[in-house]
């Protein structure tokens, strides 16, 4: 077909003059850079290596030239089976590549690393493709070590999450007992010795880490936080402080054991009749919100006391044996001095028996008595009192809670059914002045460490 370019051009002017012509070039130079998919430059890098390979990278044939040569496939013909093992072969080969960097560049992650994943598959492949018994053994020792370190890390940057110290701690367990199968107990040679002496090794340091986590967490640290546990604060004083006018304030705790609630606060003293209710694993406890310290002294300052534990819930008809220290107002052991203790609630025992107690501070200033739970009262407090010439009071130093358990398991220590929940208040309540406050608790469970993935 031809075009009478005269015939279709005829009365048409031109609408662009050469200055019009320049700026729309201007125009179009001005147009920002379009960079092309990463998709079509794969597309690029594997084509080159095909031609590279030496496969045939023609046209796909069409249905006329398919029929002509008598093949009723798409594509059908070695040069098309070549060209498709090619591409799969750099495929794999940028595959390969790719695990190789990513492994290399995970080599020092954590747990919480996104490149941990990686790292764990790398020593599942380098384990797999080891066919040495001896090797393997190494291996997993190694492997084993490498658990140690993560956790030694988490604990110097005190990233002391459950979770991560429960998996680390199995995997690390896990990996210690593989080795130790592979190591033919039969064989007592040399070669063998050594891979025993590194699993001794292995066991002292998981000892040292256990003693560093507590080192750095401390003794409320390394307690494992209570999350999912109904907690329900009471204010008993009449009062509607709790949650904007009310009484009650309850929710769960989250992952990390906390529960926030607002507190309006109009009389400090009104802080003592705070209580916090809490459930989780079969065992509700009652104790006070208010952090007792345990200690006291007299208005004189003549004497001051101190008691452990602090924070303690004993469940009914139970008994708890607890430490007293007294100390005159210089700082030393007050010796041979009477004290005398009372549950002024009413809901407990001391030393059997109910009403006034008194009990003598030996040589060192130290005596102890036991507390009982009789009764199904919340909360027990005892007052202690010294005798110098008069009585002088050293205050309520002591508020015991409740523990009760909905069911026991068999298997479970009985000495971890004395032990309930501790509870921490941000910012204390001892600080708050009269007004709204915004408060965080953090409940832990007492009955279970994080050092107890370590025994």
């Amino acid at each position: 077909m031809r075009f009478n370019l005269n015939r279709h051009s005829r009365g048409v002017k031109p609408t662009q003059g050469p200055a019009e012509s320049g700026d729309v070039v201007g125009s179009i130079r001005s147009l920002p850079g379009v960079r092309p998919r990463w998709a079509f430059r794969v597309k690029v890098i594997v084509h080159t290596f095909i031609v590279a390979l030496g496969a045939d990278v023609a046209e796909k044939p069409t249905r006329a030239q398919r029929a002509k040569a008598g093949s009723g496939a798409p594509g059908a013909g070695p040069r098309t089976y070549a060209r498709y093992a090619a591409a799969v072969g750099v495929s794999l080969l940028i595959g390969v590549a790719s695990f190789i960097g990513l492994n290399s560049l995970a080599h020092d992650s954590n747990p919480s690393d996104s490149l941990y994943f990686i790292k764990r598959a790398g020593e599942r492949i380098d384990l797999a493709f080891t066919l040495s018994q001896r090797r393997k053994a190494e291996k997993t020792l190694d492997f084993a070590q490498r658990r140690l370190s993560e956790l030694d890390k988490l604990i110097s940057e005190n990233e002391l999450k459950p979770e991560k110290i429960a998996y680390l701690a199995y995997e690390f367990e896990h990996s210690k007992h593989a080795a130790n199968n592979l190591i033919e107990p039969e064989d007592a040679t040399d070669n063998n010795l050594d891979l025993y002496s590194r699993l001794s090794n292995l066991e002292d340091r998981k000892t040292d880490l256990a003693r560093k986590m507590g080192e750095v967490a401390g003794a409320r640290g390394v307690l494992e936080p209570a999350a999912g546990a109904r907690v329900a604060i009471y204010d008993e004083s009449g009062g509607r402080s709790l949650d904007g006018g009310n009484s009650t304030a309850s929710c769960k705790t989250d992952g990390e054991g906390a529960f926030r609630f607002t507190l309006e606060l109009e009389d400090p003293s009104a802080l003592e009749q705070l209580k916090a209710v809490v459930e989780l694993d079969g065992r509700k406890a009652t104790v006070p919100l208010r952090a007792y310290t345990g200690q006291g002294r007299t208005d004189d300052g003549s004497f001051r006391v101190a008691v452990e534990p602090v924070a303690s819930t004993v469940t009914e008809g139970s008994e708890k044996v607890f430490q007293v220290a007294l100390y005159d107002g210089d700082g030393d052991p007050a010796a041979g001095k009477t004290l005398r203790l009372k549950d002024r609630t009413g809901g407990g025992l001391i030393d059997g028996k109910s009403g006034w107690v008194t009990v003598e501070t030996d040589s060192l200033g130290r005596c102890e008595f036991s507390f009982t739970n009789k009764s199904a009262k919340d909360l027990s407090t005892v007052r202690i009192e010294v005798y110098d010439g008069e009585w002088k009071e050293l205050g309520d130093v002591l508020v015991v809670g409740k523990l009760e358990f909905e069911s026991r398991e068999k298997g479970v220590n009985p000495q971890s059914l004395q032990e309930g929940f501790e509870i921490d208040c941000e910012p204390g309540l001892e600080e708050l002045e009269v007004g709204r406050h915004d408060i965080t608790i953090t409940v832990r469970k007492k009955y279970e460490k994080l050092t107890d993935y370590l025994d």
